[in-house]
């Protein structure tokens, strides 16, 4: 359960810090006394600015010349105003964005001088507003009201220049999508004797997608052609109300609930029952197993696109001549706790219904203003076991975790009916945290993380054609998610100092990230090599970076 931080009703307090790769700020304190308060905190990277010099150095003797810069930002603030002890208001909100810029140059030293370019730009943008008031009824019933907006934007741009002698070649292709919600809900909790709690309530939300937007540009020596597609913004409601209940035991803990909803889009409406049922048996006081089984639809479906690992997803709701998302999942889990160590080990399986994918082959654009006929309908399961480790002691602490998940899907006319693994498969997933006390107010940390390659979609060819009178890039697809990206790793060295002063507080840290400098790739694109024959490259982002930065709360 998260929440934002209220803020202090009696005191001004702050929080601030600045290294070489991000800076943040925070304030709260009160608006009135013992009343009203405020709590605002805002964060900046700047690590494109350190990152951008250290590759051109790292390639300084390279053909190639490679830079990435990745930055991200977000802003919160909130305002808490306790009317009297049984009512309370609360109006929070948020922006914030990433944004991940990657470019590189080839220049060889061949007869015709060839030189290639690429350029990049990927942006996320995310807002929300809320406002929630909370009432307790009476000593066992307690209400949320809440209404709030939040959207969702992405942009992405890409650009690719090849040059010789007496030839030159420029392409550049945009694509954005967003997604806007506007969210009223009533909720419910009802305790009972302390062995029952109670939850329901019932909610409206309306949505306002942007599917997709693209434009492209091909210029060669004889011809230019600039092309955009768009598919029309679609509007749709959903209504739902849930009941959930939990009896407490000195066993454990049983919970059963059922969620009822209904989307309505472009003039049909869907329906659902999602029943759920979970499970917490205590064995003794060192073990625990939970046990769940859920059945659940959502009215949103996410079109993966699976084409060179580009990460442009969209969003899009059910309508006419599609089916709701279903799923089944299938959980249970082991967990252990002991005086110095801790752990837990669960097994989970996950089936699909309706999932959707781009039809094999097929351009998503090329249908126009009907994007059905450029999807079609399959199935899908996931299922994996996860482990974790715990250790605390005096000398050293350790958090260790192993997932092994398999992702893969089942489609009619992909990769001729045969079962093919997901763009989200990544088989191994393993994450390892070390600390070690130095003295009373000194640590040493070091992190390593390691995740397996994800599959993307490497098109077999890809040429222009003249489509309904216009240029449009065509590229053929034998198999989708024919080739997966090498998996990637790093491992991070830090330092941590506080200090304790009388009017605040310090932490110094000093490390490096990265340590031995891994480049992770995170998508692919065609290129050249240095005999200027066709080759497949890896993005990366993120090499070997130092970590300074210095906090201090009051």
């Amino acid at each position: 359960d998260v929440n934002l931080f209220n803020g202090n009703k009696e005191k001004l307090e702050g929080d601030a810090d600045i290294g070489i790769i991000s800076s943040g700020l925070s304030i709260n304190g009160p608006l009135i006394k013992d009343k009203m308060s405020f709590s605002i905190a805002a964060r900046r990277t700047y690590a494109d600015l350190l990152t951008k010099p250290a590759q051109k150095f790292l390639n300084r003797n390279e053909a190639q010349n490679n830079t990435t810069g990745l930055w991200y930002y977000d802003v919160f603030a909130k305002v808490h105003y306790q009317i009297n002890e049984r009512h309370q208001l609360k109006l929070s909100l948020y922006n914030g964005g990433d944004e991940l810029q990657f470019n590189t140059e080839l220049e060889l030293n061949d007869i015709l001088q060839t030189k290639e370019q690429t350029g990049a730009d990927l942006r996320w943008r995310n807002s929300l507003a809320g406002l929630q008031w909370h009432a307790v009824l009476n000593p066992s019933l307690f209400m949320k009201v809440q209404s709030a907006y939040s959207g969702y934007e992405m942009n992405f741009s890409d650009a690719y220049i090849y040059d010789q002698i007496g030839a030159r070649q420029e392409n550049e292709i945009s694509y954005s999508t967003g997604l806007e919600e506007w969210r009223n809900s009533i909720d419910f909790d009802l305790y009972g004797g302390g062995t029952n709690h109670l939850l329901f309530g019932m909610g409206y939300v309306h949505y306002g997608f942007r599917p997709f937007e693209q434009s492209y540009h091909f210029e060669n020596r004889l011809s230019v052609s600039d092309t955009s597609f768009s598919i029309a913004g679609i509007n749709s409601t959903e209504l739902y109300a849930y009941l959930e209940d939990n009896i407490y035991t000195a066993k454990g803990v049983l919970s059963g609930g059922v969620r009822l909803a209904s989307f309505k889009s472009e003039g049909k409406r869907f329906f659902s029952i999602q029943p759920r049922l979970f499970l917490t048996r205590n064995l003794n006081k060192q073990a625990q197993i939970r046990l769940s089984l859920t059945d659940m639809a959502q009215f949103l479906h996410l079109l993966p696109n699976n084409n060179l690992g580009l990460p442009i997803d969209i969003w899009l709701p059910v309508v006419q001549g599609t089916e709701p998302l279903r799923s089944f999942q299938f959980s249970s889990a082991l967990k252990l706790k002991f005086e110095k160590w801790g752990g837990g080990l669960s097994v989970f399986a996950k089936n699909y219904r309706n999932l959707i994918e781009h039809r094999s082959g097929s351009n998503f654009l090329l249908e126009g203003e009907d994007w059905r006929n450029g999807i079609q309908t399959g199935t899908g399961s996931s299922a994996g076991i996860e482990s974790q480790l715990i250790y605390n002691a005096q000398s050293f602490s350790l958090r260790a975790s192993y997932t092994y998940c398999r992702s893969t899907r089942v489609f009619t006319g992909i990769n001729e009916g045969g079962t093919y693994f997901s763009k989200y498969d990544r088989p191994h997933s393993i994450n390892l945290f070390v600390e070690i006390p130095l003295s009373e107010n000194s640590r040493l940390s070091w992190s390593f993380s390691y995740a397996s390659g994800n599959p993307v979609t490497i098109p077999s060819s890809r040429y222009i054609a003249r489509i309904g009178g216009r240029d449009v890039v065509v590229e053929e697809i034998l198999e989708i998610n024919n080739y997966r990206l090498p998996a990637t790793h790093h491992l991070d060295v830090a330092y941590h100092k506080s200090r304790q002063f009388e009017k605040f507080s310090s932490e110094l840290t000093i490390g490096i990230y990265n340590l031995y400098n891994q480049l992770n790739p995170f998508m692919v694109y065609i290129g050249l090599d240095q005999n200027v024959e066709p080759v497949l490259k890896l993005r990366s982002y993120l090499p070997m970076m130092p970590m300074l930065k210095y906090r201090i709360s009051f």
